[in-house]
């Protein structure tokens, strides 16, 4: 199944990424990737 589909079947009101967390402007990319989908960089 497409991941666009399967994103459509969640509820409304749930959804697989947090709030933006904070993260340093020199982070490497994939913690600031991380922290763009809400999770902890670096942890």
């Amino acid at each position: 199944m497409h991941s666009l589909a399967l994103m459509e079947r969640l509820p409304p009101d749930r959804t697989p990424f947090g709030p933006p967390q904070p993260v340093a402007d020199d982070a490497p990319a994939i913690d600031r990737l991380a922290a763009l989908l809400g999770r902890t960089a670096g942890g």
